[in-house]
C-alpha cells in the first residue's frame, strides 16, 4: 500500500517578481510518493521546476498542473512558477525533498605499514561517522570526515562508514589488511658516483657496463640492479664478467615480484606527497629528503632501517602545448584529499583550414586513487587493485567553433597541458624510482556544411567509483558514476554540422620507467545541428563519460603488457526543439468578431526544459477567424504569440505547430488552443483536475459556479462524472462546464509505473538449493515458477542439474520481472574467458571436454558461434557448455 505525502505550498501572487534564497523552505523525506500543490490560478500557466543547489533551476517536463505527483529518486529542491500574459512570473515557496543517504566506504585495502588513506562518500545534509567493527585498537585522523587516515596495531580491521540525515541512515564497511613489507637483500644500487659505460644499443640488448665507486656492491648471477639516476632502470643480472671495479652484466627485466618477497605497496601515495600535512608526513614516516643519498649513505645511516619511508623529489616537467597561461596545480581539499586543478583562462585553439575551435574554463579532479600491489613469496602476485574511490570531478568548460565555409575535419588529437613528477621512494634502504604524469588532452572531429559561429558551456559535477582488480588469477572490473550536468548553447548558423569532442585527464604511474597503472577519464560529446533557410531547427546533443583503467609495462625498445578496461556511459541528451507548452491565453471567452483580451502564447522547449531563440512557430485558426501573424519567431526565452480573433459563434480552436529542419512536427506538435464564445466567463475561476483511484481516473471541478456538467473530449456535457478505466500512456481529455456555461479543459496521461522500473531479483544456488531474492520495485511481491499460479511464498527448492526454471516476480504495481535459470551439470575444469570491445564479446573456452557451445543471456540457445556483435551498453552473461553438458559462465560489463 503506497502512502502519499501531501504538502501544500502557498503561491505568492503578483507582489513577488523573483525568487529569494531566503524564502521559506519546507523539508520532507522522500521515502514514498510526493504530491506538491499550489493555489489555483486563472489566466496563467503553472510550470514546476527542480534544482540541486537553489541556483540553477530546470523545468520538469509535462509538469503543468497545480498538483505535481512523483516518486523521488534523489534529494532535490522543488518550486512552482506561475506565468501570466502581461505580468512578471510568481514563484512558490521551495520544498526540499530529501532522501535517506547512501553510504559508500570505498574499496577494501591491502597495504604495508600501519596506516591507510580512507576515501568514503559524503552527501549534502548528511553527517558521517567512522567506527571500528573488528580489530584491536586503531585510531582515525578524523572519525567524522569521509577522507581520513586510519592507524592500526592489528593485522586485520573491518571499518564502518555511517551516513545520517533527517530521513535515516545507511552504513557500508571495508576490510583493511596491514602487511609487513619484506624486500630482497640481493640488491646493487647504481648512484651518481658510478660511471655507466653502456651504449644505447647495449641497453636495448640488456648489457649494462658499470664502473662502481667505493663501496663496490657484491654482484652475483641473481643480483637486482637499481639505477637511481634520472634515466633509472631495474634489471636482474643473469651473468657477468669483471675487470677491477668495472662489471659487464648481461641482464633481463626485473619485476616488483623480484624486489618484494612479501608484503604490499601503494603506488598512489605519490600523489599525496606534496599535499600531506606536516603531521601526516611524520605519522606516516614520509620523511622528505633535501638531497638523494649515495649508496654508502643508504647502507650505513640508521634512518634508512627497514620500516622507514623517505622520498626525494627529483623534479617536475610542465609542457604547455596549448595556451601559455594554462595552469595545473596540486592542492589539499578541506576534507584532506589531494585535488588537481586545471585553469584554462583563454581558448586553446584547434585549427584546420577555415575551421577553428577553442576550449576554455576550469577543471578540478579529486582522484582518490588506490593502487595496491600485494605479493607473497610463495605465490607471487596475490592481489592488484587500481582505481578511484568516491572520486569527485567538476568541470566548467566552454567550447567555441567557427567556420566560414563547408569543411570536413578528420580526427584531431590535441594536448592542452601536462606535468610529470619524478620521485625516489626509499623503502628502508632500497630506492624505488616512481613517476606520475598528468595530461589534459582530447580529440575533435567535425563535418561542416554551414557558416557557423557557435559556443556552448558545460557545467558538470560527478562522483566516480571504478577499479580494475587482479584476484584469484583473473581480472575483474567495477564502475559506477553519479552526477548532474547542464549544457547551454549560443550560436548563429545556416546549414548543418556533425561534431564530436572529447577532453579530460590521464593520470599514469611508472615504476623504474617501465611498469605502472594509468587512469584516462574523458568527457565525450557528439552533436548534430541543422538550420534551413526558413529558420527551422534541429539540434541533437549527447554527452557520455569514458573511463579507462589499465596497467602497462614497457622497457627500452619493447612493450611487455598493456591490460585495460574502458567504460562509456551516456549521461546527458539534449534535443531542441522538442515540445511545446501553452504559456498563456488558453480557455478564454470572447465576443464573436473581437480579438481575445489576452494574446495566446506558447513556449518552445528542449527535452531539458531549456529554450533557444528563433524557433519558427506557425498559428492557424481552425474555425474561421484570423490571426495578426501566422508565422512568429520565438523570442530569446522561447516565447511566441499572436493576436487571435476567433471566428466561430460557440467554440474556436487555434492550431500551433513547430517543424524541425527536416519538415517533421516536433513531439507534441500541432497543439490546440481553445476559446469559448461567452461573455459571462471572462473572469471565471473555473478549473479542473484529475483524480486517480486505483485503476480509475475522473475529472474534479474546482471553483467557478456550481453545479457542474462533465464531458470527455469536450463533447456531450452530462451531469454524471465520467469514470474511465485507464490505459497507461494514453491521452485523455476532460472538460467541465459550470452554471454560467464556462468551460475548463485538461489533458491527462497516466504514466506507466513499470517503464523504468528497477524491479529485479537474484537467483542463487546454495548447497544445491535454488533461492530467490527480489530487489527494487514496490513490495509486497508474489512469485510464479514455470507458469504456475502466483503465490506470496518465496520459491526455494532443490536445484536439479539439467532442469530449467522460469521464475517470475510481480510487485504491488503489477510490474513483472522473469529469469530463466538452467541448472548446469557439475563441471570439472571447464574455464570460460571473455574478450570485449565497445560493441562485441568474444568467448574463449578451455578445459572440460570439447567441442564447446556458447550462449549469451540464457542457457537455452547454445550454438558454436563464440562471437556476439552489435551489443549496446549493458551487462551481459555469457555461457559455455562442453560435450558432457558442463556449463561455465562469465559476466561482461
Amino acid at each position: 500500500m503506497k502512502n502519499n505525502i501531501f504538502i501544500f505550498i502557498a503561491l505568492f501572487w503578483l507582489n513577488i517578481t523573483s525568487h529569494s534564497l531566503h524564502a521559506q523552505i519546507i523539508d520532507v523525506c522522500g521515502t514514498d510518493s510526493i504530491v506538491l500543490e499550489t493555489a489555483n490560478y486563472q489566466y496563467g500557466t503553472i510550470q514546476w521546476q527542480k534544482s540541486k543547489n537553489m541556483e540553477t533551476w530546470t523545468y520538469i517536463p509535462n509538469a503543468h498542473n497545480f498538483q505535481y505527483n512523483f516518486l523521488p529518486e534523489e534529494s532535490m529542491y522543488y518550486r512552482a512558477v506561475a506565468k501570466f500574459p502581461d505580468c512578471p512570473p510568481s514563484y512558490s515557496d521551495i520544498s526540499y525533498v530529501q532522501m535517506p543517504p547512501v553510504a559508500n566506504a570505498g574499496f577494501d585495502r591491502v597495504i604495508s605499514g600501519n596506516q591507510v588513506k580512507l576515501y568514503a562518500n559524503i552527501e549534502d545534509g548528511a553527517a558521517g561517522l567512522w567506527t571500528v567493527l573488528e580489530g584491536n585498537g586503531g585510531t582515525f585522523e578524523y572519525n567524522n570526515k569521509p577522507y581520513s587516515t586510519f592507524s592500526g596495531t592489528d593485522s586485520l580491521y573491518v571499518l564502518e562508514w555511517k551516513l545520517t540525515n533527517a530521513c535515516g541512515f545507511t552504513t557500508d564497511t571495508i576490510e583493511i589488511r596491514f602487511r609487513e613489507l619484506n624486500l630482497a637483500d640481493n640488491i646493487a644500487i647504481i648512484d651518481t658516483t658510478d660511471t655507466i659505460l653502456s651504449t644505447y644499443e647495449d641497453l636495448v640488448d640488456g648489457i649494462h657496463i658499470v664502473t662502481f665507486s667505493e663501496p663496490v656492491p657484491q654482484i652475483t648471477e641473481s643480483t637486482l640492479l637499481i639505477n637511481v639516476n634520472s634515466n633509472g632502470f631495474f634489471r636482474k643480472v643473469d651473468s657477468f664478467s669483471v675487470s677491477g671495479n668495472t662489471y659487464t652484466m648481461f641482464t633481463s627485466q626485473a619485476t616488483l615480484e623480484d624486489l618484494i618477497e612479501d608484503g604490499a605497496i601503494d603506488l598512489a601515495q605519490i600523489l599525496d606527497f606534496e599535499t600531506l600535512s606536516e603531521t601526516a608526513k611524520i605519522s606516516n614516516n614520509y620523511q622528505q629528503l633535501s638531497q638523494l643519498p649515495t649508496r654508502a649513505e643508504l647502507l650505513s645511516k640508521p634512518e634508512f632501517a627497514p620500516g622507514n619511508i623517505h622520498f626525494y623529489k627529483i623534479g617536475e616537467r610542465i609542457n604547455r602545448t596549448g595556451h601559455p597561461d594554462n595552469e595545473l596545480s596540486f592542492s589539499r581539499s578541506e576534507e584532506g584529499a589531494t585535488k588537481i586543478s586545471v585553469n584554462l583562462p583563454y581558448p586553446n585553439l584547434i585549427e584546420y583550414g577555415s575551421f577553428k575551435a577553442g576550449v576554455a574554463g576550469e577543471y578540478t579532479f579529486q582522484p582518490n586513487l588506490v593502487a595496491d600491489f600485494d605479493y607473497t613469496y610463495w605465490s607471487g602476485v596475490k592481489h592488484i587493485r587500481f582505481g578511484s574511490s568516491n572520486a569527485i570531478e567538476e568541470k566548467s568548460l566552454g567550447l567555441e567553433m567557427e567556420a566560414s565555409q563547408g569543411i570536413s575535419v578528420p580526427e584531431q588529437e590535441f594536448e592542452i597541458i601536462s606535468i610529470t613528477k619524478d620521485y625516489i621512494i626509499i623503502l628502508g634502504y632500497v630506492p624505488v624510482l616512481v613517476s606520475v604524469n598528468l595530461t589534459i588532452d582530447g580529440k575533435f572531429t567535425a563535418g561542416v556544411n554551414a557558416t557557423i559561429d557557435m559556443s556552448y558551456m558545460l557545467e558538470e559535477r560527478n562522483n566516480i567509483n571504478a577499479y580494475i582488480e587482479y584476484k584469484n588469477q583473473s581480472w575483474g572490473y567495477t564502475y559506477n558514476k553519479t552526477g548532474n550536468s547542464e549544457l547551454n548553447f549560443d550560436w548563429s548558423m545556416t546549414g548543418e554540422i556533425e561534431q564530436t569532442f572529447s577532453i579530460g585527464p590521464k593520470i599514469s604511474f611508472t615504476v623504474f620507467r617501465f611498469l605502472g597503472p594509468y587512469l584516462d577519464l574523458k568527457l565525450n560529446q557528439k552533436m548534430g545541428v541543422c538550420v534551413n533557410q526558413d529558420t527551422d531547427w534541429k539540434v541533437e546533443a549527447d554527452l557520455s563519460a569514458g573511463l579507462t583503467l589499465g596497467a602497462a609495462a614497457t622497457v627500452i625498445g619493447h612493450e611487455l603488457v598493456d591490460i585495460s578496461r574502458t567504460w562509456n556511459r551516456p549521461f546527458y541528451n539534449y534535443s531542441f526543439p522538442h515540445n511545446l507548452n501553452i504559456y498563456s491565453g488558453n480557455n478564454q471567452t470572447y465576443i464573436p468578431g473581437e480579438p481575445l483580451e489576452f494574446n495566446p502564447r506558447i513556449r518552445v522547449l528542449s527535452n531539458r526544459g531549456l529554450t533557444l531563440p528563433v524557433a519558427r512557430v506557425k498559428f492557424v485558426p481552425k474555425n474561421g477567424g484570423y490571426v495578426s501573424d501566422s508565422i512568429v519567431l520565438a523570442s530569446s526565452i522561447g516565447l511566441a504569440g499572436t493576436v487571435w480573433t476567433p471566428g466561430d459563434s460557440l467554440k474556436s480552436e487555434l492550431e500551433v505547430s513547430v517543424l524541425d529542419c527536416e519538415g517533421n512536427h516536433i513531439e507534441n506538435s500541432p497543439l490546440i488552443i481553445t476559446a469559448y464564445a461567452d461573455t459571462t466567463c471572462y473572469e471565471s475561476s473555473l478549473a479542473v483536475s484529475v483524480e486517480q483511484i486505483d485503476s480509475i481516473i475522473r475529472p474534479v471541478a474546482h471553483l467557478g459556479v456550481p453545479p457542474y456538467l462533465y464531458a470527455e473530449n469536450g463533447d456531450n456535457f452530462l451531469e454524471d462524472i465520467p469514470e474511465i478505466v485507464f490505459d497507461y500512456e494514453t491521452l485523455y481529455t476532460f472538460s467541465v462546464k459550470d452554471e454560467q456555461g464556462c468551460v475548463a479543459t485538461i489533458n491527462h496521461t497516466v504514466p506507466n509505473p513499470c517503464v523504468g522500473s528497477n524491479l529485479s531479483m537474484n537467483v542463487e544456488i546454495v548447497d544445491d538449493e535454488l533461492t530467490v531474492e527480489p530487489q527494487g520495485g514496490e513490495p509486497p511481491y508474489i512469485y510464479a515458477v514455470n507458469q504456475d499460479p502466483f503465490t506470496s511464498a518465496i520459491p526455494s527448492f532443490p536445484a536439479v542439474p539439467g532442469e530449467t526454471y522460469a521464475i517470475t516476480v510481480k510487485d504491488a504495481l503489477e510490474c513483472e520481472f522473469t529469469i530463466s535459470e538452467s541448472i548446469p551439470f557439475p563441471c570439472d575444469g571447464l574455464i570460460l574467458s571473455l574478450q570485449t570491445d565497445e560493441s562485441s564479446i568474444t568467448a574463449i573456452a578451455i578445459g572440460g571436454n570439447p567441442p564447446y557451445l556458447f550462449s549469451i543471456g540464457d542457457t537455452l540457445n547454445f550454438s558454436t558461434n563464440n562471437l556476439f556483435e552489435n551489443l549496446g551498453f549493458g551487462t551481459y552473461t555469457v555461457y559455455a557448455k562442453d560435450s558432457e553438458g558442463c556449463v561455465s559462465f562469465q559476466v561482461a560489463d
